[in-house]
């Protein structure tokens, strides 16, 4: 048991290593930020790497013919939480079923930008510790080039040492309230 143990760690610092090429070691038993998540055999699933994103407003809707018209066209996205060139995962206010079809917009007024872009629901589970909340990743579907550049770029915003003594300042000032999760 304990020989499996070992090698999981092995196979994920070997997987770390090569994602964060020249990076310091996390500390042991830690995760890094924006590091993908692998299979239970540990091999990698994920093409981009996900990372957090703060002060943004979400919104997701189910797409189809009659949104065109304005119907069906609420809001079901509390927030989005992290974002990849590949998708994002959003907390939100009711289960979706697995293979709808969405719309979303991810607009970040301080920079006066937004991310639009249609997907596909791939999973979704309700939240263990509040019942009214849900979690939802979002796989993008035929995402423009211009759309992928913006978010590359704001990976390098959001994962920066610039931002990070930003976000920490805000949270020591706020008392590490909602707006700033970890």
């Amino acid at each position: 048991m304990a020989a499996d143990s070992d090698k999981n760690q092995s196979d994920w610092f070997a997987e770390f290593k090569k994602v964060n090429k020249g990076a310091p070691a996390p500390a042991q038993g830690t995760k890094p930020d924006s590091t993908p998540t692998g299979s239970k055999k540990g091999t990698e699933r994920r093409r981009h790497h996900r990372f957090e994103i703060d002060e943004c407003q979400a919104t997701l809707y189910r797409d189809g013919i009659l949104t065109v018209f304005g119907v069906g066209k609420g809001n079901r996205a509390r927030a989005a939480l992290d974002l990849s060139e590949g998708g994002v995962r959003f907390l939100i206010h009711e289960r979706i079923p697995i293979g709808t079809k969405v719309r979303m917009v991810i607009q970040m007024e301080k920079y006066k930008d937004q991310v639009e872009a249609a997907g596909e629901i791939r999973w979704c589970y309700q939240s263990a510790k509040n019942t009214e909340d849900f979690f939802a990743g979002v796989q993008f579907e035929d995402l423009d080039p211009v759309q992928k550049r913006k978010i590359s770029l704001m990976r390098e915003w959001f994962t920066s040492p610039q931002y990070r003594a930003v976000r920490e300042t805000k949270r020591k000032g706020r008392g590490n309230d909602l707006a700033f999760p970890k």
